[in-house]
Parts: C-alpha cells; structure tokens; sequence
C-alpha cells in the first residue's frame, strides 16, 4: 500500500531562541527555555498530526529533531489521496494560526511531503519538496 513521508520543518528557530535582548535578567535560563520549547513543539505537533489523522491512518515517526521531524502516513484504506491532502492542510494551517497567536509569528512551520509506494524512500527528494514549500510561502 502506498504511504506518504511527511516532514515538518519549523522556521525561525534561531531567531527566536536568540532574540533575548541585553540587560534582561536571567538570560541563560530564557535561552534554555526557548530551545526546550522547540524540541518540545515538535513532539506536539507530531502528536497533532496524529490526532488529526484519526483511527484511519497508521502515522510512524521516522525522525525527531532539530526542528523538525519526519513522518510515515498510511492510509488503511485505499483512495484516501485526497483527504490526505486536507489533513495535512487543515494541520498546517491550524498549527500556524497557533504560532501566530501565541508567539507573534516568530517562528512558523513548513510541510511537505512524497508519495511513495511500497519500500522506496528518498530523502533528498523530501527536502528538496520542503525547501519549494518554504519558497512558495
């Protein structure tokens, strides 16, 4: 059956981690939050996406890690292509309504993902869809 490889790629990490301003207390300990929350925000929103994907989709976690994260989507059921899609884009979707309230837009998410069929995996092709994503926004 086919599957789809998913990666989610959080964007502004950086500049969110680092923008701590001189002279605020603490500033190690903000540093430090920051970064947890990243690694944190991945697990939820893998857990989002498996919420999102219900009972009738198998989800796998592939990778988990800086910044971003990798996912294996199948469907139990043949012909779900087009409700894959909607998933993924009412995920996105309300995960960036999400960052944009709560952090002001500093950082954001990116998906994209292949279609693949039986064990063919190429990651390099994951990414490059990824980094036409990002380009697109």
């Amino acid at each position: 059956m086919e599957s789809y490889l998913v990666k989610g790629d959080i964007n502004g990490i950086q500049n969110f981690i680092y923008n701590v301003y001189e002279g605020e207390e603490g500033v190690a300990k903000i540093l430090r939050a920051r970064s947890f929350y990243i690694s944190i925000l991945s697990d939820v929103i893998i857990e989002y996406v498996k919420d999102i994907m219900d009972k009738e989709w198998e989800c796998k976690t592939i990778l988990n890690g800086g910044g971003g994260f990798i996912m294996e989507i199948t469907p139990k059921q043949e012909g779900k292509e087009e409700e894959f899609k909607e998933r993924l884009e009412d995920v996105r979707k309300n995960v960036e309504e999400f960052l944009l309230k709560k952090l002001y837009g500093e950082i954001g998410i990116t998906f994209g993902y292949l279609k693949e069929k039986n064990e063919e995996i190429n990651l390099n092709k994951l990414y490059e869809r990824v980094d036409e994503e990002k380009k697109e926004v």
